[in-house]
């Protein structure tokens, strides 16, 4: 477990959730237009709510990046649910893009290389558990 990125994960994460309404707006809005094919497996009828869920599970992810026995099964679950509705391992780049704007216009000058490299290397971290038990076939 890399502590430093930890560290910065969790912190950012704070300032994050503090604008948790705008931050999930940003997140969808960035990631519809740049993978629309992701608006099937995604979009609720009530995006308020869907935004509230995305900015809980980035939460509960960052406070427990470092309990993988807790996070992982999580993780798992919310993998398999998202691939029934149609999210592809080639839809998770876009994830991973659409996450690391919202931090950047969220945190604006403090998104600085260090904290863009913490971030990605959580989501890289969570997003190769989920592609491998959503996608067992592709797993390498």
């Amino acid at each position: 477990m890399d502590e430093t990125n930890l560290r910065l994960v969790r912190e950012s994460f704070q300032k994050v959730a503090a604008l948790a309404r705008p931050a999930a707006v940003l997140f969808f809005g960035r990631l519809f237009r740049i993978e629309p094919a992701t608006r099937t497996a995604l979009e609720r009828e009530d995006m308020r709510a869907q935004g509230a869920r995305f900015i809980a599970a980035l939460g509960y992810a960052t406070a427990m990046l470092d309990r993988p026995d807790r996070l992982l099964p999580v993780a798992r679950d919310l993998a398999r649910r998202h691939a029934a509705r149609g999210l592809r391992p080639e839809h998770y780049p876009a994830l991973r893009e659409a996450l690391d704007w919202m931090l950047e216009e969220c945190l604006a000058e403090e998104f600085l290389p260090p904290l863009r490299a913490a971030w990605r290397w959580a989501f890289d971290l969570l997003a190769e558990e989920m592609i491998a038990e959503a996608y067992p076939d592709m797993a390498a």
